[in-house]
């Protein structure tokens, strides 16, 4: 009997430790953040709806706020006010870093554009390219141009495009062309040249041609 009895309180208490294990914890309670955040989520998704059409560019706009300040709150609660002050810092740094990058990028590709051109028989001017303007036209494509006008001399110009793999790989230069721009006959100025964004009537008209290339190919003068 005591050993049915044992076996009895020990199966129980088995059965009672096997409950407790199995018992699912209550669910955490959302915090004040999350809440803010889908409540943004939820205003933009109702800008989707066929029924809310006429407000929804309002309510796009009226999401940003919400999720905004419930992305703050969530970082406050989750470490405070230095995980809260450490994200704009390290977003901040970051920026920096890939500005100071690009502009190191950018020097390295004037560089060797310099190089390629110094034994071109172009003007030393038109190689000084501090104030070059360089644009990306395309993802990892960029353009360099500059300009140099010669006093009782022809207009010159210079037009680099590289690209890059990706950042913070170096630029490649692809390729290279120097025009000199001389002032058009008379008879030749009966029209403008293809596909003229800008035009300054009281201007002269400029006749170009390629006087160095890379790579190497044969074009025509325009």
């Amino acid at each position: 009997q005591r050993s049915s009895f044992g076996s009895k309180s020990f199966s129980s208490h088995r059965q009672v430790e096997e409950e407790k294990t199995e018992t699912p914890e209550p669910p955490k309670p959302q915090t004040f953040g999350e809440k803010l955040v889908v409540f943004g989520v939820a205003l933009r998704g109702m800008a989707l709806l066929p029924r809310f059409a006429p407000a929804a560019q309002l309510l796009r706009f009226a999401g940003v706020g919400p999720m905004a300040v419930g992305a703050v709150v969530s970082l406050y609660e989750l470490g405070g006010w230095p995980l809260v002050l450490a994200v704009p810092g390290s977003v901040g740094f970051a920026v920096s870093a890939s500005v100071l990058t690009e502009k190191k990028l950018e020097e390295q590709l004037k560089e060797e554009v310099q190089r390629r051109l110094s034994e071109a028989p172009i003007p030393k001017e038109l190689l000084e390219l501090a104030s070059a303007k360089l644009s990306n036209f395309e993802t990892n494509r960029c353009k360099l141009e500059a300009s140099y006008q010669a006093e009782d001399g022809p207009t010159w110009h210079l037009e680099v495009r590289a690209e890059r793999r990706s950042f913070p790989c170096q630029w490649e230069v692809t390729q290279i062309q120097v025009k000199s721009g001389s002032k058009a006959p008379v008879t030749e100025q009966t029209s403008l040249p293809p596909q003229t964004r800008h035009w300054n009537p009281h201007q002269d008209m400029l006749k170009w041609s390629t006087v160095w290339s890379e790579p190497k190919i044969a074009m025509a003068p325009h």
